[in-house]
């Protein structure tokens, strides 16, 4: 049974856990601060419902959800949700933005959405973990000697796919430190993302 977690979902006009319990193996609600708590103490989740009327900590983690290691989707609910905040949610991974109160059947519809994006995902990332085994380590281009010794660290485990927080544990950094680093490597390298990058990478292996 597929794992959801609920993040400040506590109001009065619908209660998610019963909504969703037939279905999912729900845990929570949780508030935003308690989340990594209960990352620690559950297997991965495979789709949260995030109620954005929580705060700027309940936006922060749609994006770090989608950053874990075993990463997951989010369906986002909310009183305010304007069109600025829709399109940043999308563009942030979000499988659907819901305005309370929001219906049983279609709470459930969007986090059964939620879930298999989230198998998508995560089968696309195992295969291109694979694909990448496969290949010999890309060797660095030749202008990497203008990379600090930090940003030679961040490259290198950039080649094996971690996400920001995976690099941010490695390196014991915040992870805005490491994605100043990132940022840093790409513009020297001349990559305009990640994926550009390792392409990159994997010419100049060839």
């Amino acid at each position: 049974m597929p794992a959801v977690l609920l993040v400040g979902c506590d109001h009065d006009d619908m209660d998610p856990n019963e909504t969703l319990c037939a279905s999912f193996a729900v845990h929570g609600p949780v508030a935003p601060n308690r989340v990594e708590l209960a990352m620690a103490r559950s297997r991965p989740f495979d789709a949260a419902v995030i109620d954005v009327d929580a705060g700027d900590a309940a936006y922060d983690l749609v994006l770090q959800l989608a950053e874990e290691n075993e990463p997951c989707r989010s369906v986002v609910i909310g009183s305010h949700l304007d069109q600025f905040a829709v399109r940043e949610a999308f563009l942030a991974g979000v499988v659907a933005c819901l305005r309370k109160p929001v219906e049983a059947r279609v709470l459930e519809g969007a986090v059964h959405r939620a879930v298999d994006a989230t198998l998508v995902m995560r089968r696309c990332i195992q295969d291109a973990a694979v694909s990448m085994a496969a290949m010999e380590t890309p060797s660095c281009p030749h202008d990497t000697s203008m990379l600090t010794p930090r940003e030679q660290e961040i490259l290198e485990l950039l080649t094996h796919g971690r996400s920001t927080r995976s690099m941010a544990q490695a390196l014991d950094v915040s992870q805005r430190t490491v994605k100043f680093h990132v940022s840093n490597v790409l513009r020297k390298l001349g990559a305009d993302s990640r994926i550009s990058l390792l392409a990159k990478l994997r010419r100049t292996s060839w």
